[in-house]
């Protein structure tokens, strides 16, 4: 079952620029030991969420993580999410 993940970018008091690229990597560990690929980055572009869907193909612990390089007037963001999948899917 594919699982879809949301997120929303928050500058505290400033503003946002209007386009900016995350980066998404997913973390997987399970019995087979751990990897983490890099996903498709995402381009957002003026609103401040945005959200991903994957596709486990076998249980473990899934981390999604995600990452802003900033910009003249930000600082770098970086988030994370964890979610567990039962049972073998293979």
């Amino acid at each position: 079952m594919p699982s879809r993940i949301s997120s929303h970018r928050n500058a505290g008091q400033g503003r946002l620029p209007s386009s900016v690229l995350i980066e998404v990597f997913r973390t997987i560990a399970n019995r087979d030991g751990t990897e983490t690929v890099k996903l498709p980055s995402i381009q957002v572009y003026g609103e401040p969420t945005f959200d991903f869907t994957d596709n486990p193909q076998a249980g473990g612990e899934y981390t999604y993580t995600v990452k802003w390089s900033g910009g003249l007037a930000h600082m770098p963001a970086e988030g994370s999410h964890v979610v567990v999948v039962g049972g073998p899917l293979d």
